[in-house]
């Protein structure tokens, strides 16, 4: 459909730069120097944009109004538009109540160096910031979106999207949202920051506040972006928001993030730091750190009428302390009772868990052919919480944070844990520990990295020299080539380490 609205006669032309000033221009100038820029957005949104075209906001200044890009602006791969600022500072769109910048049923276009502003997720604004939909081959970075009622950045029905370097900030519903009936394909979200979108005021029956959130999606990648303190003020109380995360999509992953201290309403479930939720399929989420988030670090849930949930991966991340207020847990499986045969085949390996409050993982419902290979956790409740039977556990380590004592349902000893459930065992043999695992422990003064082009720097969760993790995992295939903080794995048949850290040879 994509294809068929895109029919365009982009004639080829010499570029032409459009100046726009709003403090010397004049909209019955030409806009074709700094000398006639225009000065409205309304002059701009008369143009028709040809390839190579640019527009040129002077930086520094505020400009009122929505800057509209529509089927009559088109660009190409040679000569893409241009919106951006001219000079050293950025320029202003102070949309309102409205929309800073509309793109839409358009293709080649790229926004760069802008702030754009809504007039308050409770003062007046109604809607998104940069929206775009139905377009293929757009770019935007470099970008800071607040005051919002919906999204900081909302894409809708798209094709080929590449979001990068945009701070979305004290908006509504989202920080940066990529979710429509239609599909959007191949979108690309690195080094953005969603922080403090509180949540949505008029949004009384499902969930906002959320930092990055991408649904219907097929091919997509975030990586290298962080969420933190969304969703504080969501006035529903139902489900709730998540730092990052996924739904009916598929093949997405989700990885080198950070997501810590999101939050939800005060008698609302979720909040957590990351999640695959319902519909999800062939996608993966590693090398992320989640901590201190009301809900779980990690959720796995199929909502009520979701299609299959299936052959989604969770590898090398780690969790610290997550499930605060809710799930308690490092890692959350969940689905509504009714949906829960369309999730299955979950592969969750060489994650580690620091839980100091609660449990490693927690079961709410009992799902099938859930695998979780060479994890860590350890646990100030029990290591798992909940109906976990029908998922399997191989070559994991146990520790107590605190106790010291092996807490599984009404086990209390790791070895007859094992021998009732068949858990840690293949071939006959334990394969589990329940034991020290020997890493580096976050103290309480130790902050976390700040930068996600730094996770490499941390120190904590790293194993100790006679860690019992060294070469105690089990095989995988496609493993991902490396650990968290990107050290090679071990190569053809041999056992990795245990955790998130690949420290043997």
């Amino acid at each position: 459909m994509l294809a068929l609205l895109l029919i365009y006669s982009c004639q080829t032309k010499k570029p032409v730069n459009y100046y726009v000033s709003s403090q010397a221009g004049d909209d019955t100038y030409s806009g074709t120097s700094p000398a006639h820029a225009f000065r409205t957005l309304e002059a701009v949104n008369r143009i028709v944009l040809k390839p190579g075209d640019s527009i040129l906001l002077a930086g520094g200044e505020a400009f009122k109004g929505t800057l509209v890009i529509d089927s009559a602006d088109c660009g190409t791969a040679e000569g893409m538009i241009v919106i951006t600022s001219s000079g050293g500072a950025g320029a202003v769109i102070d949309a309102g109540d409205s929309a800073a910048i509309k793109i839409k049923d358009t293709r080649y276009i790229h926004v760069s160096g802008l702030t754009l502003k809504g007039s308050g997720r409770k003062d007046g604004n109604v809607t998104s910031g940069l929206i775009i939909s139905r377009s293929a081959n757009i770019k935007a970075d470099h970008i800071e979106v607040s005051g919002f009622q919906k999204a900081g950045v909302h894409v809708k029905g798209c094709d080929r999207i590449t979001l990068t370097n945009i701070r979305a900030f004290e908006n509504g519903a989202c920080g940066i949202l990529a979710s429509d009936e239609e599909t959007t394909t191949d979108i690309y979200i690195a080094d953005c920051v969603a922080e403090n979108n509180p949540g949505d005021p008029t949004n009384l029956t499902n969930h906002s506040g959320n930092g990055i959130l991408l649904g219907h999606v097929r091919r997509g990648m975030v990586e290298y972006c962080m969420a933190t303190n969304n969703g504080w003020d969501m006035p529903w109380t139902g489900n709730g928001p998540v730092g990052i995360w996924a739904y009916y999509s598929d093949s997405v992953i989700i990885q080198h993030c950070i997501s810590h201290h999101n939050k939800t309403n005060k008698v609302a479930a979720d909040g957590g730091g990351f999640d695959f939720d319902g519909g999800m399929t062939n996608s993966v989420m590693q090398y992320n750190l989640s901590y201190n988030n009301e809900g779980a670090g990690y959720g796995l849930f199929q909502y009520w009428s979701a299609p299959t949930w299936a052959n989604n991966i969770i590898r090398y991340n780690i969790s610290l302390n997550d499930g605060s207020k809710n799930s308690h847990a490092g890692i959350h499986v969940w689905s509504a009772e009714g949906n829960k045969d369309d999730m299955y085949n979950g592969y969750i390996y060489n994650n580690i868990v620091l839980n100091e409050n609660g449990h490693g993982v927690r079961y709410e419902t009992d799902i099938r052919d859930m695998y979780f290979y060479n994890n860590i956790f350890i646990a100030g409740g029990t290591q798992l919480d909940g109906p976990y039977k029908k998922s399997r556990y191989e070559n994991n380590v146990y520790w107590s944070a605190g106790k010291k004592h092996f807490s599984v349902g009404e086990y209390s000893e790791f070895n007859k844990w094992v021998s009732a459930t068949g858990q840690e065992m293949k071939d006959g043999k334990i394969v589990g520990k329940f034991a020290d695992p020997g890493v580096i422990m976050p103290s309480a003064g130790d902050l976390m990295p700040a930068d996600p082009r730094r996770l490499k720097e941390l120190e904590a969760f790293r194993l100790l020299d006679g860690s019992v993790c060294l070469s105690a995992g089990r095989y995988i295939e496609n493993n991902g080539n490396q650990d968290f903080w990107g050290n090679p794995l071990p190569t053809g048949m041999n056992s990795p380490d245990t955790g998130a850290h690949q420290k043997s040879k």
